[in-house]
């Protein structure tokens, strides 16, 4: 990693540290102009679009959203084992409005490499997909067999930290104490 990019790198860390979205959305793509084959930078700057998103007007949301998503669309073509993107991935897919690009048969095609590559991490996207849909029975099964497979505490803990680094908020039933 150059100076350059490890510069690049601190600084983004500490706008993240402090809140200050925008400076990280600012300098995400300098960095991606030294690396622009770097799955894991183009997760982070979608993910924190993602976070942004939040925090404005629904109004001025749009440009956000498409970055967020061409950014997750890239780490994936990149890098397509990468399961915090496919993670990511099946939220926005799933929680976008069409007419802004969700779509629900696409969330089901991510969930379904995911649980290729990680059987206990697919349960839970399916069960998100499963709530989403609100079948809550059949979500809570999901959930419940993603949980066997890893424990609780670290099927809460892997989904968290992928959800909430992506830049979208973790399932409901897999929030501490849920049953």
């Amino acid at each position: 990693e150059s100076s350059t990019s490890e510069a690049y790198n601190r600084l983004i860390r500490w706008a993240i540290k402090h809140k200050d979205f925008e400076t990280a959305i600012q300098y995400y793509p300098k960095l991606l102009e030294l690396e622009p084959n770097n799955a894991e930078y183009h997760y982070r700057l979608a993910g924190v679009n993602g976070i942004r998103i939040d925090e404005i007007s629904k109004f001025k949301a749009l440009p956000y959203v498409y970055a967020m998503k061409t950014n997750f669309l890239k780490a994936h073509q990149l890098d397509s084992t990468h399961t915090p993107t496919l993670t990511a991935l099946v939220r926005i897919y799933t929680k976008l409005p069409n007419f802004l690009g969700g779509n629900l048969e696409k969330a089901k095609e991510y969930a379904k490499l995911l649980s290729d590559l990680s059987p206990a991490e697919g349960y839970l996207a399916q069960g998100f997909i499963l709530e989403y849909e609100g079948n809550t029975t059949q979500a809570e099964a999901q959930y419940n067999l993603g949980r066997s497979s890893w424990g609780a505490a670290k099927a809460t803990n892997i989904w968290q930290e992928a959800c909430l680094g992506g830049g979208v908020r973790h399932p409901t039933r897999l929030r501490a104490g849920a049953a």
